[in-house]
């Protein structure tokens, strides 16, 4: 059965540009990744420092993997508002 998974972000601001082109050149490898089904992301139109991820997985243990895989926070530590 998928999963869908959301994911909130409040980035610092003026940060919000730097990181969806981030995310648009990272989503490619998250396509590569076993179980993944689709990913959205978008930018809050009343809250432009907040930006929301909705993501599909085949399974649970896929999007974990994935999880670990990608890191938490990695490289990107500085863009958040909040620590991670």
């Amino acid at each position: 059965m998928a999963i869908h998974v959301s994911l909130e972000l409040n980035l610092q601001p003026g940060k919000a540009d730097e990181f969806i082109a981030m995310a648009n050149g990272a989503f490619k490898e998250t396509r590569t990744k076993k179980g993944f089904v689709d990913i959205v992301a978008a930018q809050a139109v009343d809250e432009p420092n907040k930006v929301i991820f909705w993501e599909t997985w085949e399974t649970v243990a896929d999007y974990d993997a994935y999880f670990a895989w990608r890191g938490r926070c990695h490289a990107l530590r500085g863009t958040f508002s909040s620590a991670c």
